[in-house]
Parts: structure tokens; C-alpha cells; sequence
């Protein structure tokens, strides 16, 4: 198992030394069992926050509300919970109130997943009364308690359950994964910034085929019509390295088998930010029709929309089944060819001096310079294309 960091070591110790309970809980707890490098570390106490910020010379009353004070440590930050359970859920999403309990294995029971529901101590003991540890080492999901009623309290755990499915390549126990199927409907009542953080994240794993389970069980039934989407499709998302690249391609794929009509409508939905709307759901729909696969065709493809696009484009295209890939694009531009009118020998200042008056005629004249240095690169010379102008006249 790997080693704590001091700050985390000496926040538990310190939490000991005063009398106190202290356990590090969930993630954390999960990923060091598994040999993985925790993000972040949490710590569970039966101390209540106001004893935390004494015990602390610098703390930050992150969730008092839920009993969460976050300890700093210089750069580090670690938070601190107290060992509560919940009162009700009125939205399917955040508990009516908290309840500090003393006990452990209370507030252990309140957790979404068995392999969540996990404490560590100081010295590396663990505490593991739902059967986490084993579920890890079986490679299963499963919810603690009766998965209907975890997913009724927080309609979320559905989408964390196929997330975690995609980012640990875990299989859902069938009783959750049953679950998941009778209480699709609550993800309507889930805000777009939450789903959008979970598709997110699903689509940044090695198993972005996951989102076929998604859709499968009708979790984004407020976003796009159910449909049938390949599993083999789906899995080329995975090939593409950027997060944006990867919205665009999904937008594509859901665009192509009917299950949104219009892809940046799709993406304003889930509230992602504007640029990334107007790029990527651009490019989703550029990526419906075929795009040419000869050199001079992509230039013009490039000069019509932009470097930018027409990347994000060629790679939803080849999710798609397209010929060419995000490759012919990077190579036509490391060959440092011209395909925008930026990049000519000649700019709108030349030709007012050569008398093309002011306005409109500029720049026409200037995308049909851009048409010859396509068909012609060796063109691009400032005395060359004075020469093309000299054409025009007659």
C-alpha cells in the first residue's frame, strides 16, 4: 500500500491525540487498496467542526452545514467530516438535514458504493463492515444497503455507478445494475452541470463505451430521444486524445443515429462552456457528410472554417466511419501549406495599394488568391500573385 503524505498522517494524528476517532473514508481508501495514487484524501472523525478548527491553527468552514471543515497545510488541504448519517432526501439529491452519530460503521452505511464504504486508520488498520474490500478485489459495484433506495436518495449514484464502471473497468452487481433500470426516470431531476460532469468524465476514460449503458438505460431521456448506438462506435472515442475532440465526436455519433437533432442545442443543454458549443457542435454537424479525401479538397475545407474545426471535424468524421483521419489534416499543415487567407503572400493593405478600393472587394479578392495557391502552393509568392492580379484586369 502506498505511503500517506505527511500533512494526512499528521492530521490524523493530531485528531487521535485529542481524544478523537479518525479514519481516512471512500475514494482515498479505495484507490490505495487498489495500488492507485489517491487525487485527494478525506477524513472522517467523530469530532464536531468547531473542535476540528481549534485543533487546527488554519482551517476553512468549507461545509458546516454537512459537518466539513477543511484543514490547510501550506499548499495542501485535507477535509474533515464528522461521523454523521442523513436525514431525508427531498430532491433525490441532498439530505433534509445531518445527524452526528459516534459511530463509525453509521456513517460508513450512508455511503453510495461497498468499495466507498471503507475507513483506514492511521497505522493502516482497516474497517470494512459491507464487504467493500472483497467487492474490490472481485472487481464489483455494488450499492450499500438496498440499491432503490440509495438511488432514490441521490439520483446521481447512477451515473457514479457507470462511471466508476468506465474508470475502474469494474462490472455493477446485477441488484444495482436492476436497480438502475427501475429508477432511471429521478435523472430528470438532476441538474445539467452534474450530468454534464459525469458524461464528462465517462467520456475521458479508457471505456467511453459506457455511455451506451447510459443511454441504454434512459439516464439522459431529458437530453436526446433513446437510440440504438454501436458499442464498436462508441469505443473510438477513446482514440481521441482532447476532451473537446471527444464532446464533438459523441455530439456526432448521437447526431448520426437520431438521437439529438441538432448538436449544439445538445451541448448548450448540458450547460458546456459557449466556445465548445459553437466549435464542437459546428463541427458534429459538419461531420454528417462525407469529407473529401484529396488534398486540394481539405485545403479548401481548411480555409472555409479554420484549422481549429476542421481538426474536431475530421475526427468525428473518422468516428463515423470517414476516410480520413485527424493525420491527412496535421499533415497538410506541417507541410506549411497555405489554406487561409491569413496565411498569403499578399494581405488587404497590398491590394489597396495596387488600387482594389476599400471594402467587399478586398477580401473576394483575396479568397480567389486563396483558390490559386491551393490548386498551386508555389504561387504564394508576393510576385506571383501580383501576377494573378494582373489577370483579373482583363
Amino acid at each position: 500500500m502506498r505511503k500517506l503524505p505527511e500533512y494526512v498522517s499528521e492530521t490524523l494524528e493530531i485528531l487521535e491525540a485529542a481524544g478523537y476517532k479518525a479514519y481516512l473514508v471512500g475514494g482515498c481508501v479505495r484507490d490505495l487498496l487498489m495500488g492507485r495514487s489517491p487525487k485527494d484524501y478525506d477524513i472522517a472523525a467523530n469530532a464536531l467542526p468547531e473542535a476540528v478548527q481549534t485543533l487546527f491553527p488554519k482551517t476553512i468552514p468549507t461545509g458546516l452545514k454537512h459537518g466539513t471543515v477543511t484543514v490547510v497545510f501550506g499548499h495542501a488541504q485535507i477535509e474533515v467530516t464528522t461521523f454523521r448519517k442523513d436525514g431525508d432526501y427531498v430532491d433525490n439529491r441532498h439530505p433534509e438535514q445531518v445527524i452526528y452519530v459516534d459511530e463509525l460503521t453509521e456513517d460508513l452505511a450512508r455511503r453510495d458504493f461497498t468499495m466507498n464504504a471503507i475507513a483506514m486508520n492511521r497505522v493502516g488498520e482497516i474497517e470494512d463492515p459491507f464487504g467493500g474490500r472483497g467487492d474490490i478485489q472481485k472487481k464489483i459495484i455494488r450499492c450499500v444497503g438496498t440499491p432503490d433506495i440509495r438511488f432514490e436518495e441521490d439520483a446521481l449514484r447512477m451515473f457514479r455507478a457507470l462511471r466508476f464502471s468506465a474508470q475502474l473497468g469494474f462490472q455493477i452487481a446485477e441488484e444495482t445494475r436492476n436497480a438502475i433500470g427501475r429508477q432511471s426516470s429521478l435523472a430528470k431531476t438532476l441538474s445539467a452541470e452534474r450530468v454534464r460532469d459525469e458524461i464528462e468524465k465517462i467520456l475521458r476514460s479508457a471505456s467511453p463505451e459506457i455511455l451506451g449503458e447510459v443511454i441504454k438505460y434512459g439516464l439522459l431521456n431529458a437530453y436526446l430521444t433513446q437510440a440504438s448506438i454501436n458499442i464498436e462506435t462508441l469505443k473510438k472515442l477513446s482514440h481521441i486524445k482532447e476532451t473537446e475532440a471527444r464532446w464533438c465526436a459523441f455530439a456526432a455519433i448521437l447526431t448520426n443515429k437520431g438521437a439529438i437533432e441538432d448538436p449544439k442545442a445538445f451541448l448548450k443543454s448540458l450547460r458546456l462552456p459557449r466556445l465548445i458549443v459553437e466549435e464542437a457542435g459546428m463541427a458534429a454537424r459538419l461531420a454528417q457528410s462525407p469529407l473529401p479525401a484529396d488534398q486540394i479538397a481539405l485545403k479548401h475545407l481548411l480555409a472555409a472554417y479554420g484549422e481549429k474545426i476542421v481538426r474536431l471535424t475530421a475526427q468525428a468524421n473518422h468516428c463515423l466511419g470517414g476516410l480520413i483521419s485527424l493525420d491527412d489534416i496535421e499533415q497538410i499543415l506541417a507541410n506549411g501549406e497555405c489554406c487561409q487567407v491569413k496565411d498569403l503572400a499578399l494581405q488587404g493593405k497590398d491590394l489597396l495599394l495596387y488600387g482594389i478600393p476599400e471594402g467587399s472587394e478586398i477580401g473576394e479578392t483575396l479568397r480567389k488568391l486563396l483558390t490559386e495557391v491551393i490548386k498551386d502552393p508555389a504561387k504564394n509568392t508576393r510576385e506571383a500573385l501580383l501576377k494573378v492580379l494582373d489577370t483579373y484586369k482583363h
